[in-house]
């Protein structure tokens, strides 16, 4: 191969190793909200007239008995406000959502409120992978090396967002590489 075809071939994996990198990486968000946020409601449902329903009585949880990081300040502020619900639902990245439904006795109106609390600051074994991937290698002296490497990883522990780990790879020359890993 020609040195244009070579670095050509370079360049173009670089660029999408970099798109890549950064169209995925940053997707995930950790924004972690102090207070409540009312959810929004869709369009058409919002466009969707009410009808009222008779209801002889609704079961709440009574505001004195629950903790006060646990109910919204719009709802802890109104006296005609009542909490019907409280859950948590923990996400894929070991964060929470706090969900509150509260329903208004006046107006009859529910909404519902959520909170984003933030992972734990440490956690130990938050797990690994094991892999095969297909290298292409280019080599000035050697040319273009290929080969299928089996690689394990397996993270010891996080704070925060770093990662430290170890992990080892087995190429096709039957070369072991055991190192030590940090991430963030």
């Amino acid at each position: 191969m020609s040195n244009f075809v070579k670095n050509a071939v370079i360049v173009v994996l670089a660029a999408l190793t970099l798109y890549f990198f950064f169209s995925s990486r940053w997707k995930v968000s950790h924004e972690v909200r102090t207070e409540y946020k009312t959810i929004e409601i869709p369009r058409e449902i919002e466009r969707i007239k009410k009808v009222e329903v008779p209801v002889e009585k609704v079961r709440v949880i009574p505001k004195e008995k629950i903790k006060y990081k646990y109910i919204p300040q719009v709802v802890r502020d109104d006296q005609n406000k009542e909490v019907v619900a409280i859950g948590t639902e923990k996400c894929p990245d070991e964060t929470k959502v706090l969900v509150v439904s509260s329903i208004d006795k006046k107006t009859g109106d529910v909404s519902i409120h959520t909170k984003l609390e933030p992972r734990p600051i440490f956690k130990p074994f938050p797990g690994g992978e094991i892999g095969i991937k297909y290298e292409m290698r280019f080599n000035e002296d050697f040319g273009i090396g290929r080969g299928i490497t089996a690689y394990g990883r397996y993270d010891i522990f996080r704070i925060k967002d770093v990662y430290l780990g170890v992990g080892a790879e087995i190429g096709a020359e039957n070369k072991i590489f055991v190192y030590g890993r940090i991430e963030f």
